[in-house]
């Protein structure tokens, strides 16, 4: 026959269960919290590198735009330049021209063809491209009739002359 175990052995392995019931909640609370601690410092990590990279992006922005500026500058320049250029060389064809016919009406048109267009040569070698555009916004607003007017010109005689020098160019290939 067997004895019933002793009460104190009942008691003991009560103890023994709630001492590992205890062990195992504060090693759960434990790793529950070294787990927020460790999502805690990822999230601030995550926090610091996306404003880094929001910061270097910001920077590459200024400085694409401060190039793409340049770029633009240089290039408006350089075909304002080239306006000036094409105004000078009209300026001393029509010179020519009206050197070579002696006198009357067409002769003085022709000269002052050739004032004008030295003048204006020189009115857009003498300025940055922002302020040409500046005073060209200037007078359209005080004038949209007559700005109108010279733009519809300036499209004609520059559609002439291209055409002209487009036709210059084809009989020059032609030609041995």
């Amino acid at each position: 026959m067997t004895q019933p175990p002793a009460p104190w052995n009942e008691t003991r392995d009560r103890d023994d269960d709630t001492q590992t019931r205890d062990v195992a909640k504060n090693e759960a609370a434990s790793v529950a919290s070294d787990a927020k601690d460790n999502a805690q410092e990822v999230a601030s990590t995550a926090t610091d590198q996306a404003k880094q990279v929001a910061g270097e992006a910001k920077g590459h922005a200024k400085d694409l735009y401060a190039q793409a500026r340049s770029e633009f500058a240089d290039q408006a320049s350089s075909q304002q330049g080239r306006a000036a250029s094409g105004l000078r060389s009209l300026a001393g064809e029509l010179d020519s021209m009206a050197s070579h016919q002696g006198s009357g009406v067409a002769t003085d048109l022709a000269q002052q063809a050739a004032t004008k267009a030295n003048q204006v040569a020189g009115w857009l070698e003498s300025r940055e491209p922002g302020d040409v555009i500046d005073e060209l916004s200037s007078f359209a607003r005080r004038r949209p009739g007559a700005f109108l007017l010279g733009a519809a010109v300036l499209g004609l005689v520059g559609g002439r002359l291209t055409r002209g020098l487009a036709a210059e160019a084809q009989d020059d290939l032609r030609a041995p």
